[in-house]
């Protein structure tokens, strides 16, 4: 799982690339990203993904809470697959 750190007020870029079972990139049927901030708390409204590309997926996260926030893309249908990762977020003296 990697980690980014950056900071309370940062536009932080979350992505995925999906590949088959071949390594090709190729789009799921279906993909979820499923976001929690540092309290554990869902982000809501469910965030949807931009496609940028065959198999590329991203999403433009705004941070406002210091602390660990964990990110999960999901793919279903033509390609089944899951990437998460975590963003540290350090806190703010101002």
């Amino acid at each position: 799982m990697a980690t980014v750190a950056c900071d309370i007020g940062d536009l932080v870029e979350l992505s995925a690339v999906f590949t088959n079972l071949l390594g090709v990139a190729t789009d799921p049927t279906t993909v979820t990203l499923a976001i929690r901030d540092p309290t554990g708390a869902l982000v809501t409204p469910a965030p949807t993904p931009t496609h940028g590309g065959t198999g590329a997926y991203t999403y433009n996260l705004s941070v406002t809470l210091a602390g660990v926030w964990r990110y999960r893309f999901a793919g279903t249908g033509a390609v089944v697959a899951a990437e998460e990762a975590k963003i540290f977020a350090r806190s703010s003296a101002f």
